[in-house]
């Protein structure tokens, strides 16, 4: 350790102190509250609105929210000690979105049922799809999953198609052209 390192505090925490702090946070509290209220272990992916003791609000998933969990246990799973159950998460939310949210037109839907079915077609809001193509980027990382990977970088490229366009703009943006 170099010297003086130690002493050095954020927060008032060494770091180790905060490796161990947040270590603790994650594995001991977030994991295990989501693995018994968010994730759909039957049908795969993420339910989404969640109260603080775990009621559901509804049983909905959204795809920004699928891809991020397919990006985050995968993440889990390529750093943290290669736990199969977190790969298995990430492999049926990944096969959840991929059975479900590809519409016939290209786009992919933004909001869909626990079961599958299209809530929300895609209206202009790009974020989900770049979810997914993050996520499938790492889960082919962890899974050795070629098919992830093209799809993660058909997505992307897709996707900055439909950005580089004129009129493209935001959702919530009314300014043409911002990115």
């Amino acid at each position: 350790m170099p010297c003086g390192a130690a002493t050095k505090r954020l927060a008032g925490f060494t770091l180790p102190e905060l490796q161990r702090r947040w270590r603790r946070e994650l594995f001991e509290r977030c994991l295990p509250f989501w693995d018994r209220y968010g994730i759909d272990h039957e049908l795969g992916g993420f339910i989404c609105s969640l109260d603080y003791d775990g009621t559901r609000a509804d049983t909905n998933k959204q795809l920004w929210f699928q891809g991020r969990g397919i990006w985050v246990y995968s993440f889990l799973y390529n750093h943290f000690g290669k736990d199969p159950r977190q790969l298995e998460i990430a492999r049926k939310t990944k096969d959840f979105v991929l059975r479900h949210a590809p519409q016939p037109d290209g786009w992919w839907a933004e909001l869909l049922s626990r079961e599958g079915k299209v809530l929300r077609p895609f209206s202009g809001d790009i974020y989900g799809m770049l979810f997914v193509a993050e996520g499938l980027q790492e889960y082919a990382w962890a899974a050795r999953d070629e098919q992830a990977r093209r799809t993660a970088v058909e997505l992307v490229k897709k996707l900055a198609r439909y950005a580089e366009r004129p009129e493209f703009r935001m959702s919530e943006s009314d300014v043409p052209g911002r990115r």
